[in-house]
């Protein structure tokens, strides 16, 4: 049985590291490229209702808009984890030189950049010895499948 890299996520995702690992790579590097450009307009939201907000605070009474930048914060975070769930499922698939050839950083751990912290920044993930692809596809047909 082979060692593989395991990640413990603090939000929950459509799909484990299990499933990810079976998933085609080119469907995985498309995921992060996905997210990492919607991480960027929520970004961009989040400095546009900023800018509302400290130009004129009323423009804020009902509290609205802080509920959006606390919402906006929890997926910007929530996205930014399903990443690294998915660089670590490229990382036990194709190797560190795997996940070079296609452009991408390997996971590290550095300090959260949302409110809420990232398993990445607490060193969730760590080698664990894990079932094999047999046994983990068996498991998906039994649960209906994996649905993105």
């Amino acid at each position: 049985m082979t060692a593989l890299m395991d990640f413990v996520p603090i939000h929950e995702h459509p799909f484990t590291l299990e499933e990810a690992i079976l998933m085609e790579i080119d469907i995985l590097a498309a995921e992060i490229a996905r997210l990492q450009n919607s991480i960027k307009h929520l970004q961009s939201t989040q400095e546009e209702i900023q800018t509302f907000i400290s130009e004129d605070p009323e423009n804020d009474d009902d509290g609205e808009l802080s509920k959006a930048l606390r919402e906006n914060e929890d997926v910007i975070a929530s996205q930014t984890e399903r990443i690294t769930l998915i660089k670590v499922a490229l990382l036990n698939k194709v190797g560190e030189g795997g996940i070079k050839h296609y452009g991408l950083e390997l996971p590290t751990k550095s300090p959260p950049t949302a409110p809420a912290e990232s398993a990445e920044a607490r060193g969730n993930y760590h080698q664990e010895p894990s079932q094999t692809e047999a046994e983990t596809t068996d498991n998906l047909e039994a649960d209906g499948g994996l649905f993105l």
